[in-house]
């Protein structure tokens, strides 16, 4: 069930990051083809399976699809299916979930625009803070608490390497209030050994992107890694 919700949400905050990258509402208008403009029927919407069926082409103009939009779908349905375990209580799952889309909204941006927007991160903080304490109890506000401090000094000590800005300080922020103060240090962990091995490999195969890796991308993996193990 949460890889099918997975799926659905993905599409949708696709949709949220791209008119939010061009400046567009994106609330009620409805999807169209970036290349010819036709509105898209609820059948050319379907996750995975429409891109699949139509070969990954529009079928009004027959212009290319970019297989990006399948692939964010299946990541966030395999994470989801890989990180809410079946004993979690219900509204621990809903918090996890909602953690999740949080954070792939800025992997989304970061990829598509190599930015991370604070208005899908810094807001989400105090919401996530205050569910702790209303619906956790104290201990896990405390470790939701020094989760985030953890987050955003680990951020703002990442600055001296000119290798991430305002917008990862804030998305950490968020991922350690969310995570809690053990599971944003486990994530960190996972995050950082995926990232080696990934930049290791690039290097041996000269395949180094010159603008540098996105951060957020291996940062959701690692959090996927820390639910699951």
């Amino acid at each position: 069930m949460f890889f099918i919700i997975g799926l659905c949400l993905a599409s949708f905050l696709n949709v949220v990051v791209e008119r939010t990258v061009r400046c567009e509402k994106w609330l009620w208008s409805r999807s169209k083809c970036n290349s010819c403009g036709h509105v898209l029927a609820w059948y050319d919407l379907i996750p995975v399976l429409s891109w699949i069926f139509l070969k990954g082409k529009c079928r009004y103009c027959k212009n290319s699809i970019p297989a990006r939009y399948p692939l964010s779908e299946l990541a966030l349905g395999i994470a989801l299916l890989l990180s809410v375990k079946w004993y979690y209580l219900p509204f621990y799952k809903f918090y996890i979930v909602a953690g999740f889309s949080v954070l792939f909204l800025s992997v989304l941006t970061d990829i598509y625009d190599r930015t991370v927007y604070d208005i899908f991160t810094l807001p989400f903080a105090g919401i996530f803070l205050l569910a702790n304490i209303l619906f956790f109890g104290l201990d896990a506000f405390i470790l939701s608490f020094f989760g985030g401090v953890v987050g955003f000094v680990a951020a703002i000590l990442l600055t001296k390497t000119k290798k991430v800005g305002q917008g990862d300080a804030m998305l950490l922020l968020f991922a350690g209030i969310w995570l809690g103060l053990i599971d944003i240090i486990r994530s960190g962990i996972f995050a950082a050994l995926v990232f080696g091995v990934t930049l290791a490999f690039l290097s041996l195969s000269k395949g180094k992107p010159k603008e540098g890796l996105p951060l957020t991308p291996f940062l959701f993996i690692g959090v996927v890694l820390n639910f699951y193990f």
